[in-house]
């Protein structure tokens, strides 16, 4: 696999799915898949993942040329976070169900914590035979630069985070072959 796009996606992958929630020792995250509008289009008027999910989808990504045939870009990161309906936050919900209902806010800033100022290093990839890449100088460092909550109709709360990550595509750099050469010596008696 040569995606740089591809290799993040599995490099995030790997490390949300290693988030584990502090009160089961689980992963945090049931459900994590590139976004292909899972919560939009519904089965049986389910959406199509488990909850709480996180859908990645690289949305965005501005190119300059950095010489020899190189490029460096900023791409744009959003993550979709899906969580079922749980209760009421209301002034009059018993404090125990307030807290319940607000912890999707903690899982959130746990994704957040996994993500700000990360860099993907070694991404393992799941081809046979098993590999990894080493993405350390392709990719920067995540910086959340906006979160929002989605209006819906339904009784799902999505909370919508988006990170922007620089990188350095060197994948069209001419190869240069250095050719060997053997020198040619004749022995000269003068």
């Amino acid at each position: 696999m040569n995606s740089p796009f591809a290799l993040l996606f599995l490099a995030m992958q790997e490390r949300i799915g290693a988030i584990i929630d502090p009160d089961t020792s689980d992963p945090l995250f049931a459900f994590i898949d590139q976004d292909y509008g899972q919560l939009e289009r519904t089965i049986s008027g389910l959406p199509s993942v488990s909850f709480p999910c996180a859908l990645i989808d690289i949305e965005d990504a501005d190119f300059d040329n950095a010489g020899d045939n190189t490029q460096t870009a900023t791409l744009k990161i959003s993550i979709r976070v899906g969580f079922a309906p749980y209760s009421s936050t209301s002034g009059l919900t018993p404090e125990e169900w307030k807290l319940r209902a607000l912890a999707f806010y903690e899982q959130e800033q746990a994704l957040h914590l996994a993500l700000q100022g990360w860099s993907p290093g070694e991404v393992t990839i799941t081809e046979e035979p098993l590999a990894t890449a080493d993405l350390s100088d392709t990719f920067g460092h995540f910086i959340r630069v906006h979160t929002h909550s989605e209006r819906r109709v339904d009784t799902l709360r999505i909370r919508h985070l988006t990170y922007t990550i620089g990188m350095q595509d060197y994948s069209t750099r001419p190869v240069v072959t250095m050719a060997e050469v053997e020198p040619d010596i004749e022995d000269e008696v003068i």
